[in-house]
Formats: C-alpha cells, sequence, structure tokens
C-alpha cells in the first residue's frame, strides 16, 4: 500500500533500552521502512571501538545518521520507523531534540513511542545476549 495524501509520511520513533522489543514490534510494511539504530552505530564503532575522541565518533555516527534521514525524506512519502535508544551523556541528551526536527520535516510529523520492560527482563535479556554473543 502505497502512501497517499491521506495517509502522509511519518516518522514513527521507536524508543526503549536495548531489549525492550523494539525490532519485534517494527514491522515494515510497503509504505514504510525499518531503520534499525545499528546502522548507524556499528559503522561508527567498528572505526571507533572505544568511543574515544567521543566527538569523532558522535561526528560520524550523527553524518550518517543525517544522510540516511535526508536521503528517505527524498522518497516518494515514506514512512520511517527508526528504532532508537538515548544515552545519558551530553550527545545523547542532544538526540531527542534532532529527531524531533528531522520529523518535523515528515508530512505527518512525528509519532514518539517509549517501549519498556521491568527491570529483571532487562536483566535476563542482557545475560542472553551475554552468552550469544
Amino acid at each position: 500500500m502505497a502512501s497517499t495524501p491521506s495517509t502522509p509520511a511519518r516518522l514513527v520513533l521507536l524508543n526503549g533500552f536495548p531489549g525492550v522489543g523494539k525490532l519485534t514490534i517494527a514491522r515494515p510494511t510497503p509504505s514504510s521502512v525499518l531503520f534499525d539504530v545499528h546502522l548507524i552505530v556499528d559503522p561508527a564503532t567498528a572505526l571507533y571501538p572505544s568511543p574515544q575522541p567521543p566527538s569523532s565518533f558522535a561526528h560520524l555516527r550523527s553524518a550518517i545518521q543525517d544522510a540516511v534521514l535526508t536521503h528517505l525524506r527524498l522518497t516518494p512519502d515514506p514512512t520511517v520507523v527508526p528504532t532508537i535508544c538515548f544515552s545519558a551523556d551530553e550527545v545523547g541528551r542532544a538526540e531527542p531534540h534532532k529527531w524531533l526536527e528531522t520529523g518535523r520535516r515528515f508530512s505527518g510529523g512525528v509519532v514518539w513511542v517509549t517501549l519498556g520492560c521491568g527491570k529483571e527482563e532487562l536483566v535476563r535479556k542482557a545475560v542472553e545476549q551475554a552468552r550469544d554473543g
């Protein structure tokens, strides 16, 4: 189903800690694009395995994100569904504003969804992922 004037493009932000189920519930449709945050973070981490200096890591991560979102805004009315998790550092505190500003450029605006689960479940998933990886 393609986007039409009655279904304008939106930025649907799925925010939450790793393991809460962002990718589980994010199902792309013919009129949407799933954008996993690891597509941004993994290339930056490959070049800066320890985010030191933090400004270099943050600059590269931001440049990749900007390039992808600019490209997506140029495609025919996609709804973009990024999975995101903001850190508590200076860069992470600035990110929500950047995403909201990007969302204002989409004709349908921004839908912000924050997912959560209990501490016990997050710990269980973290332990399982540590064993897997």
